[in-house]
């Protein structure tokens, strides 16, 4: 699948539901599988998730989207969940990630994944982020380029940034209250 170019305003709730649902057919796939989607220059907002990935669907490429207001309790802008593949090989990149309670969780199917180029906002439009990037369960990541609208600083950082099994961060900017700007080698502590 090349999905381009559409607004997706997902009104349904529930933890499953999504303006994208994309499923892995297990790895190997046995099924239908809906690895090396590539989903570009969309808008996504609503109620529940942007983009839900189940069962791990890999090689997947998720660049040059926004994702703005997933502002109720338990959104996400971009979820992973289920079982059955690892997600190998998937980018997130040059993404636009605003008002959302929580912008990327994607755990145990986040196996090899690269998250770069992309802008985090942490208060807009009245929404404070409360995840920014949650890889919880996955592995070997690679987390770099990003863009953080928040200080480095800020009180309880660590817990907005959840690394999973030998995860790389490294050039990440973050946001200051003055005109300097501070680049984080590593996750982000507090």
């Amino acid at each position: 699948w090349d999905v381009s170019g559409i607004y997706f305003n997902n009104s349904a709730t529930g933890s499953s539901t999504a303006g994208i649902v994309l499923t892995g057919g297990g790895d190997p796939p046995v099924t239908a599988d809906a690895g090396h989607s590539v989903i570009r220059n969309c808008r996504f907002t609503g109620e529940a998730n942007g983009i839900y990935i189940n069962g791990g669907p890999g090689f997947l490429t998720i660049q040059d989207n926004t994702f703005y207001f997933f502002d109720s309790s338990g959104d996400i802008a971009i979820k992973a969940g289920g079982s059955g593949g690892t997600g190998y090989g998937s980018k997130v990149m040059n993404n636009m990630f605003a008002a959302n309670l929580t912008h990327i969780s994607v755990g145990a199917t986040a196996y090899g994944w690269e998250i770069a180029g992309n802008r985090f906002s942490y208060i807009d439009g009245g929404v404070t982020t409360t995840t920014q990037i949650s890889l919880s369960t996955g592995n070997n990541n690679s987390v770099h380029n990003n863009y953080f609208d928040l200080p480095y600083t800020t009180n309880g950082i660590s817990a907005m940034f959840v690394l999973g099994t030998n995860d790389r961060w490294y050039f990440n900017e973050f946001a200051t209250a003055v005109t300097t700007t501070i680049y984080s080698f590593g996750a982000p502590v507090s």
